[in-house]
């Protein structure tokens, strides 16, 4: 992928990535999917991707598809490696993995949410990019902004409500994993110092 020359904004829709320089603002939305931003805090360079799962079975004959994390970011490495620069020189932002349906699907260790969070974390790690900041999980949907100038990300989260039987943390008032969207969180913050 060519790095832009004009200023922009970039809009990414589900399996797309986008690398590019300075005076580039990448934008996305999501819900169960992921985004993941990657910036070189020396060159002002960096990109995002949005994969929709955590990977498939692929022949060797077969393209990178940045619908699949591990895909993703094996693209989004190539780019930086094409411009001179090692994943080692990155920060990375974690965003997504919400459950948008939580009347229908418990959000639990099965969910693509969070099969979708544990596989960005892994990824990130394993090419040696350090995590700088992570939203993740929770419900409802996510509306990101990645400045590549400055290497700061606006995220916009927008909860949906949930029942304390819907998450999977509340069970015997042991810990609120949904924090505010839960209806047993603010009671059950009231009688503990907070969520750990």
């Amino acid at each position: 992928m060519q790095m832009n020359r004009d200023h922009a904004t970039i809009f990414l829709h589900p399996g797309d990535y986008h690398f590019d320089r300075s005076g580039t603002r990448i934008h996305t939305l999501l819900g169960s999917c992921i985004a993941v931003t990657v910036w070189h805090p020396q060159r002002h360079i960096g990109g995002m991707c949005h994969f929709l799962l955590p990977g498939r079975v692929r022949t060797p004959l077969v393209a990178f598809d940045g619908k699949y994390g591990d895909e993703a970011l094996s693209l989004l490495v190539k780019e930086m490696r094409e411009v001179g620069t090692a994943p080692t020189e990155y920060e990375a932002k974690l965003y997504g993995g919400g459950n948008m349906f939580p009347a229908m699907a418990r959000h639990d260790e099965t969910s693509i949410g969070h099969m979708n969070a544990l596989t960005a974390k892994r990824l990130a790690n394993h090419y040696g990019i350090r995590i700088s900041e992570e939203s993740l999980e929770g419900t409802g949907h996510r509306s990101v902004w990645f400045d590549v100038t400055t290497g700061q990300v606006n995220v916009k989260h927008t909860r949906l409500n949930v029942k304390p039987s819907q998450c999977r943390r509340c069970e015997n008032e042991s810990f609120c994993h949904e924090g505010a969207d839960c209806e047993r969180s603010s009671s059950w913050l009231s009688r503990n110092d907070g969520c750990g």
